[in-house]
């Protein structure tokens, strides 16, 4: 599989204290991102605020979307672009304020087809290490990549377990509606996987935010505001503006 590095290391660098700290990681979470939601960031704020309380040097967060051939299979017509769903997570990034530590990795988006998240992972820490600390020589000691997904992907993908090891690790954070035997299992005998709490009252409150919501709400002209922000829907405006005019049906939003 050919993959075109393009990996942004700028905000990695500025997280940089001490070139021999130790336990750095970044985290990394996939996905079709069809269109970006509120949870998608907010999991990566959790998982983040969880893992420095473990003494973890979080340099930063990377949202990497996955290739188009994979999504536009899936979804269909209900597909969107590359470069816009690119442009919404970068949109989105910046409108939750969180851009002093988030950004958008092309290299899963750009490949010439489709990677697994497994191979994504183990490629995004050969090339992350390869160049923060071979090459530059930032950090004496390797930077551990942190997969972060929902209790729902735990629970339907069994390779998700199988990033369990030392150089990476997998965030799970909770969803409501899915069971929680198998990560209550697992965590019994793994001290690679981390189960980001929340209390009940969290729990109660917890609003399960999906792509397929926003499509629905959006293609019967219901409110999006909860799920996702204001620049994504003025994006996907664009969209439905841009290729209806065109007469093109695979906008993502039919």
């Amino acid at each position: 599989m050919s993959v075109h590095s393009t990996i942004d290391i700028s905000l990695l660098c500025k997280h940089i204290k001490d070139k021999n700290q130790p336990k750095n990681c970044i985290l990394l979470t996939t996905g079709s991102l069809n269109p970006i939601h509120r949870s998608h960031i907010n999991n990566l704020i959790q998982t983040k605020s969880y893992l420095e309380n473990l003494d973890y040097n979080v340099l930063c967060g990377y949202l990497s979307p996955t290739h188009e051939n994979y999504v536009r299979n899936k979804l269909g017509h209900l597909y969107i672009k590359s470069n816009d769903r690119l442009k919404m997570c970068q949109e989105a990034i910046r409108e939750s304020q969180q851009d002093d530590w988030l950004c958008v990795d092309q290299d899963e988006i750009n490949a010439d087809d489709f990677i697994d998240f497994p191979e994504v992972c183990e490629l995004f820490h050969e090339r992350l290490n390869n160049l923060v600390v071979k090459e530059k020589k930032l950090l004496v000691k390797q930077i551990r990549v942190i997969y972060v997904c929902g209790l729902d992907h735990f629970n339907k993908c069994s390779s998700v377990r199988g990033l369990a090891k030392d150089h990476l690790g997998v965030a799970v954070i909770y969803r409501p509606g899915y069971n929680e035997h198998m990560i209550k299992h697992v965590l019994e005998n793994s001290k690679n996987i981390f189960y980001i709490p929340f209390t009940d009252e969290e729990r109660h409150e917890l609003k399960d935010i999906s792509s397929t919501l926003i499509r629905n709400n959006y293609s019967t002209n219901q409110s999006c505001d909860s799920l996702t922000y204001p620049s994504v829907i003025e994006h996907l405006n664009k969209i439905l503006s841009k290729h209806g005019a065109e007469n093109e049906t695979h906008i993502g939003l039919s």
